[in-house]
């Protein structure tokens, strides 16, 4: 998870586009696609949630 989290956040780093979003998000959204495609159940929890401040429908 933490691998694939990581090397998410490395893909942004390449695209123009993923500049315009807070780094935090990026992250957030990095964390939940990491999850998902790990069907890791469920792909954002509350604490996950309490601890980034971004609820799913915002990833």
């Amino acid at each position: 998870l933490e691998h694939l989290s990581f090397y998410l956040v490395e893909l942004c780093q390449t695209a123009y586009e993923a500049l315009k979003f807070k780094a935090s998000l990026l992250c957030a959204s990095s964390i939940y696609l990491a999850r998902c495609t790990l069907r890791i159940s469920p792909a954002w929890t509350t604490l996950l949630q309490k601890h980034t401040d971004y609820e799913e429908m915002e990833l």
